[in-house]
């Protein structure tokens, strides 16, 4: 479960979140938005590249275990047509399910749900 400690001060930033749970979108959303970032969703990997033709971003956070498209194959995509676009994942799987199959480096930081505000504010704190 996460939880608001405190509002943040500082920068405000444009987050993608991209993960194919509903219900942990809205969170994301109402936790970032409480902090002053601008939150747009997707629903998954094919939704996320759609969205980032029309926006731009600071930052995007995806869950890997999705529909449509992973979020492996999302990374991948958004690092060559976005290359300097931070990415990190935010996911449920074990550690043995996030290794990427390809590369690593695809995604900056991988945290493991559930997380806390305090480690998302830490993560766009060591990101951007």
């Amino acid at each position: 479960m996460l939880f608001i400690l405190k509002d943040t001060e500082g920068s405000s930033f444009n987050i993608l979140v991209v993960d194919d749970e509903p219900s942990y979108r809205k969170a994301m959303k109402r936790l970032l938005s409480r902090d002053g970032h601008s939150v747009t969703l997707a629903e998954d990997g094919i939704d996320g590249l759609r969205i980032l033709e029309n926006k731009e971003f600071d930052m995007v956070l995806t869950d890997i275990n999705m529909p449509n498209m992973n979020g492996w194959e999302f990374l991948a995509k958004i690092d060559t047509l976005y290359p300097d676009l931070p990415a990190a994942v935010i996911t449920g799987l074990s550690s043995q399910e996030n290794i990427a199959p390809v590369d690593t480096s695809m995604a900056k930081r991988i945290l493991k749900k559930p997380i806390s505000i305090h480690d998302i504010r830490k993560l766009i704190d060591e990101i951007l």
